[in-house]
């Protein structure tokens, strides 16, 4: 968001890739239909009336000039903005630790884009065993459904699959339901960890009853087009890898040259007002307090 010399007086303009904002916490649930796409998104352009919004991602920022540097999403094509307040609200990315293969066949959980994708893959996957040509090998394979992070987005999709086969699925696919497997695969020793034991009890009892396959301490060392490889060399034939193993820093917030923890994320005092700046404020996945973290559900 950016307030001032390029914008209406007492005016604002907003910079973003896509048109609306997302509330992130409910995409899982988009992916399998329990809620619809339209009903966690707001239009940027009616958030507020007055704000100038211009669909582009913000490449630059030069705080000593107060300017941003932008690149439209259709063409490309670069343009400045001055400030007198920066706002800056980027979010973060899925974070792949650089293991082999986790971009190319892994589908990731963070946007409207990444949920339609997912469905309209588990939709894709029922047709190739529904295939009089496909063996019930090949079957158990491509329906078989991993899901590697739990955190609440993994374990929240996870735990909405087996309605989606029930609700959605079994009534024009019921003799492929039997071959249907669901395995979440988390690096730590529980599920949840960033919550109360309590909760993690629970939906571990809940999955079991669901026969949904949890697998704690299982590190990913590789991804491949129809398998997952663990590091203590298993590996996984599957149909899906749905990748929710944690956030990582934009490549703008990296970039930026503000005072940063050690994931990149800016460090700003109480007022959410970037460390060392009078006019640069940060705010959500990309900024951080230092001594005091606020939940990723904040929003």
């Amino acid at each position: 968001i950016v307030k001032g010399l390029d914008s209406d007086l007492f005016g604002a303009s907003g910079v973003s890739p896509r048109s609306y904002f997302l509330f992130t916490p409910l995409v899982a649930r988009t992916a399998v239909g329990t809620v619809e796409f339209r009903s966690i998104i707001e239009p940027s352009r009616k958030a507020r009336r007055g704000i100038r919004y211009y669909e582009a991602t913000c490449m630059d920022v030069d705080p000593a000039g107060r300017r941003i540097t932008c690149k439209t999403m259709s063409d490309k094509r670069e343009f400045a903005l001055a400030y007198d307040i920066l706002v800056i609200g980027i979010g973060s990315v899925s974070n792949t630790y650089g293991i082999p293969g986790v971009k190319e066949h892994a589908l990731f959980l963070k946007d409207l884009g990444d949920a339609r994708t997912i469905r309209q893959r588990i939709i894709q996957r029922f047709e190739e065993a529904a295939s009089p040509v496909t063996t019930d090998e090949e079957r158990a394979q491509l329906l078989r459904f991993v899901v590697v992070g739990g955190g609440p987005t993994g374990v929240e999709f996870a735990a909405e699959m087996p309605d989606f086969l029930q609700e959605d699925l079994e009534a024009s696919y019921r003799q492929l339901i039997p071959f249907v497997s669901i395995v979440l695969l988390e690096g730590m020793n529980q599920i949840l960890s960033a919550f109360d034991q309590t909760l993690s009890t629970y939906t571990m009892k809940l999955f079991r009853r669901n026969r949904i396959q949890v697998r704690t301490g299982s590190f990913v060392s590789r991804v491949e087009r129809e398998r997952v490889l663990l590091r203590d060399g298993s590996e996984i034939p599957c149909g899906i890898v749905v990748w929710s193993a944690g956030i990582g820093p934009t490549d703008l917030a990296a970039a930026l040259p503000f005072p940063k923890d050690r994931n990149s994320r800016l460090l700003t005092d109480r007022y959410f007002l970037v460390n060392g700046t009078a006019d640069v404020y940060a705010v959500g996945d990309c900024a951080t307090f230092g001594d005091l973290n606020l939940p990723e559900t904040a929003q």
